[in-house]
């Protein structure tokens, strides 16, 4: 629960957890669709799918604070209706639907993009094959779930847009696509786009460009060009190019000095 109180009214606003709840469940229940018969409806399906993910509770003692709560096996029969690839494509639309009044279509907003790789301990097979990556061992394991998430700072408060699970071969200017392509669905333009490290490539840089969208990416040190470059002294913007022949793309790279490092 939030507790704010304005110094200047003693205004209190009190944000309580059943208030988020329901404005998940309500953002699910207009996208999903869930086929059910009998005395359970879809409300009280995805609302206890919802308690118990955000309080972290089973079902028996999520029954404890509701009216209507299913049983497990009635949750489970359900839940494995909704199928991946509706979840991919409906996801953006669920995440915008508490949104709709903050950002206004037309304008232009900064946007960032983030890869992020959840560790998996499991065995990988038919079910899970095509979304485990593998990379570098991290906490222990070389197999992940790995995700890219579209979000941005609205009001101070970072606010996700869209999230899409990344599929083993999947390249990271696809991934980039889908992103942007939310943002268009939703008739939202882009101040400055911000991507974290992995999607330092050339085809990254090449689609947005062609695009006319502003980026801002950390350098990768894959060249000595590039390492003098960061070893300067003095801050500043220098143009420079990746790729090999016909791959190659102009960039500008802003160098930062702080107190003898740069950034």
């Amino acid at each position: 629960m939030v507790n704010w109180a304005s110094s200047s009214s003693n205004r209190k606003i009190v944000l309580r957890s059943i208030d988020c709840s329901r404005l998940v469940v309500s953002s699910l229940d207009r996208y999903l669709y869930l086929s059910i018969q009998g005395s359970l409806d879809q409300t009280t399906i995805l609302t206890a799918a919802v308690g118990t993910a955000s309080q972290c509770l089973s079902l028996h003692s999520l029954g404890t604070v509701v009216q209507t709560c299913p049983c497990e096996t009635s949750l489970r029969h359900h839940l494995s209706k909704l199928s991946l690839f509706s979840l991919e494509s409906l996801n953006h639309w669920i995440l915008f639907h508490s949104c709709s009044l903050l950002l206004i279509p037309g304008r232009k907003y900064q946007f960032a993009i983030d890869l992020t790789n959840d560790p998996y301990y499991g065995k990988i097979d038919e079910q899970n094959k095509d979304y485990i990556i593998l990379g570098q061992k991290k906490k222990s394991t070389k197999k992940f779930y790995t995700y890219v998430s579209l979000y941005s700072m609205v009001r101070g408060e970072r606010v996700t847009f869209a999230v899409f699970p990344v599929k083993v071969g999947e390249k990271t200017v696809d991934l980039v696509k889908k992103c942007i392509q939310v943002l268009r669905e939703h008739f939202l333009k882009v101040e400055v786009l911000c991507l974290d490290r992995g999607f330092y490539a050339v085809d990254v840089f090449s689609y947005l460009q062609s695009e006319q969208i502003p980026y801002i990416v950390p350098v990768k040190k894959q060249s000595k060009q590039m390492v003098a470059l960061l070893n300067r002294e003095v801050p500043g913007f220098t143009p420079y190019s990746i790729g090999k022949r016909k791959k190659r793309v102009e960039t500008i790279i802003a160098i930062d000095v702080r107190r003898g490092r740069v950034d």
